[in-house]
């Protein structure tokens, strides 16, 4: 486990979106052990209290928000009471998001892809857009859970790989914008991670560590696992022969669903 100083978040207020299990609720733990104020962003009431009994053990004051982050008004909503209660932000992180798969061309992919859209990227800049007057009284930072499909694309995920790379895009971006007042700017590009989502080979806590560990050495970027960044280099300088890999992949996929 990344070993760091317990000062660094205490009494720091940290606000986490999809915080009501995997990865969001492994971050919200990491924080309050040390002590941060946090708020709780999430749809599932009943886990995302779950979640704040686990907060509240490690001691940390903790204020929990339900909210359906594509419904704009409750987002300001929230961000007005996280000004009123608290003032500032020091740390956002953009955790919330949806998957989905499928062919492009199907019955019901373009509203798969309107609902991925609203979610992964529009909901995600929303919500950092409200927070960033709060942001920029701190010099704090927005962290930002990409996919490592947001580097390289994957058959059948063509929607969601798309709310990804807009993701990426903007951000990427908008951190030289931020960088004048001050606001750091860190996006995590992770693939394999266990959870309701997804299944994989590294737990949520695990990722959590890697984000923790990146946040606090003020970086751009984290790959989780850190291969996602080799994977992503040989796919930039050999394109032809992983598109080939993933046609072939595609190709044997559809056929083993036939």
């Amino acid at each position: 486990m990344f070993s760091w100083n317990k000062q660094t978040y205490k009494n720091k207020v940290v606000v986490i979106t999809g915080a009501s299990s995997g990865i969001g609720r492994s971050v919200a733990l990491r924080v309050a052990c040390v002590g941060a104020k946090i708020a709780l962003i999430a749809r599932r009431v009943d886990k995302l209290q779950e979640t704040k009994k686990l907060c509240v053990k490690s001691g940390a004051e903790v204020v929990c928000y339900p909210c359906d982050l594509t419904v704009q008004s409750a987002v300001q909503i929230i961000f007005n009471k996280l000004e009123a209660q608290w003032g500032e932000i020091h740390l956002l992180v953009n955790n919330a998001g949806v998957s989905g798969g499928g062919e492009f061309g199907s019955e019901k992919s373009f509203t798969d892809f309107e609902l991925l859209t609203s979610i992964n990227y529009s909901a995600t800049v929303h919500c950092t857009h409200c927070a960033l007057p709060l942001l920029k009284k701190t010099g704090g930072t927005v962290f930002v859970n990409c996919s490592f499909w947001g580097l390289c694309p994957q058959p059948l995920l063509a929607a969601y790989s798309g709310s990804k790379f807009a993701l990426r895009g903007f951000f990427d971006a908008f951190r030289h914008e931020l960088k004048q007042h001050g606001v750091h700017v860190c996006v995590a590009y992770i693939a394999g991670i266990d959870t309701e989502m997804s299944s994989g080979n590294i737990s949520s806590a695990k990722c959590a560590n890697m984000f923790i560990r990146a946040l606090l050495l003020r970086h751009s970027e984290v790959y989780v696992p850190q291969t996602n960044w080799s994977t992503y280099i040989f796919r930039t300088l050999c394109p032809q022969y992983t598109d080939r890999i993933a046609h072939e992949w595609m190709h044997d996929h559809l056929a083993s669903e036939t």
